[in-house]
């Protein structure tokens, strides 16, 4: 039986979430963007909203940036933000895939993604994908001015696919300058497609 939420898209696709490891650094980018968009009013809102001790905990104090966490843990801390603070905003939900892929974005980083070409940083999204999640990879095709990116092996929640991935590729664009950049999410698993593909598309 197949049961669809807006947010989470299909649920039966999603029962393993727990068991998909994710860098702990993307679990804890979630508490530094609440706290400085919404303050300590809206850390506690969030905490609130929390139905365990354990996922609390792992919102108000972290792991270390370099050890892992699983997805199930930051779509749990995501669903209270979206609930809470975003008041079940999906256009913030996108500017905070953005906001986020910056966070790691620093020193060298930066002056890498001034210096590289829309092409040349979506030939290596699958390498970055690795970097912060140990199921899945992403595939893409890479052309003159545009780029198709295949998610497999591995489904993320609705959220994810409609609006907190096409942020992070918005934010990848804009840092290497690309003009007029686009991010569409044309085939999604949860609507029935055999994996997630998004299209970006610029003009220089």
């Amino acid at each position: 039986m197949t049961t669809t939420d807006e947010f989470y898209g299909r649920r039966e696709l999603l029962t393993d979430l727990d068991r998909v490891a994710c860098k702990a650094n993307w679990l804890a980018a979630r508490r530094r963007y609440v706290e400085s968009h919404f303050g300590d009013a809206g850390v506690r809102d969030v905490a609130s909203r929390l139905e365990t001790e354990a996922t609390r905990r792992a919102f108000l104090e972290p792991p270390l940036p370099m050890s892992w966490s699983d997805v199930a843990t930051v779509v749990a801390i995501d669903r209270a933000i979206f609930e809470g603070p975003m008041n079940l905003s999906y256009a913030r939900m996108r500017e905070f895939g953005g906001e986020i892929a910056t966070y790691d974005v620093n020193g060298v980083y930066r002056a890498f993604f001034r210096l590289a070409t829309p092409r040349f940083v979506f030939s290596k999204i699958g390498m970055v994908w690795s970097q912060y999640f140990r199921r899945g990879s992403l595939v893409c095709e890479t052309r003159e001015r545009d780029a198709d990116v295949h998610l497999h092996e591995v489904v993320m929640p609705r959220y994810l696919c409609q609006h907190g991935i096409p942020g992070w590729f918005d934010t990848m664009l804009g840092l290497v300058g690309a003009r007029a950049p686009s991010v569409r999410h044309p085939s999604c698993i949860h609507a029935g497609a055999d994996h997630c593909v998004w299209n970006a598309r610029w003009t220089s």
